[in-house]
């Protein structure tokens, strides 16, 4: 019987990044001046893409946003005409509104993009360093409009720190209100007596040392 198995695989597509989050292999390798800014090669991921062995495309980032990558919407466009599912990680800042429009336009209800946003007006900035309130509130109306004119399924990534612990089931509920998925991350890279560390155990990873 041919094996009609089809598999996930996952992309780095680029090491740039506009945000600075502190815990952040990227950051961390910029601060030792080891970082360097790559992309992978187009022509490399066209081969991925017309792959028959792949069905669904992670795009997420140890060192970078996938979308600085400079020939995102060429590629996703490729991922399509290839009918192929993907799965965008982004925080989402840096792009403007129509490029965003042309990104949904060529996805459909099978993809998912999901919006790493840590925090409210007032915390989103605190760990991923230079997104700002105006960032915030953006990725919110791109949220909207992703579920509500595209039908797509964006979902509301939060990290639980300390800082944004309090805000945790108020987002839940602004997600609900815009009609997105929330989904709370509960991270386990801490250090002992991290000062991000959230301070309510129910908040924190199993496999973290604390």
């Amino acid at each position: 019987m041919q094996n009609t198995f089809k598999k996930t695989i996952h992309l780095e597509l680029t090491t740039k990044c506009r945000l600075e989050c502190p815990k952040c292999d990227r950051t961390i390798a910029l601060d030792k001046g080891t970082l360097v800014n790559t992309d992978m090669p187009f022509e490399l991921v066209e081969k991925y893409a017309s792959n028959d062995e792949y069905s669904k495309f992670t795009l997420c980032g140890s060192f970078g946003d996938p979308i600085y990558y400079p020939r995102f919407l060429d590629i996703i466009k490729t991922f399509k005409d290839n009918n192929k599912t993907v799965d965008i990680f982004t925080n989402s800042s840096g792009k403007k509104l129509d490029w965003w429009h042309e990104l949904f336009s060529m996805l459909d209800p099978n993809d998912k993009i999901w919006f790493g946003i840590d925090g409210l007006e007032d915390t989103c900035g605190m760990y991923r360093v230079n997104f700002t309130e105006k960032d915030f509130h953006f990725a919110m109306q791109l949220m909207k409009i992703a579920r509500h004119e595209y039908g797509l399924n964006p979902i509301w990534i939060f990290i639980a720190f300390r800082f944004n612990e309090h805000q945790v089931e108020e987002a839940k509920m602004r997600a609900k209100e815009i009609g997105i998925d929330f989904c709370l991350r509960k991270s386990s890279r801490w250090d002992k007596n991290d000062n991000l560390m959230p301070t309510n155990k129910n908040l924190i990873s199993i496999k973290s040392i604390v």
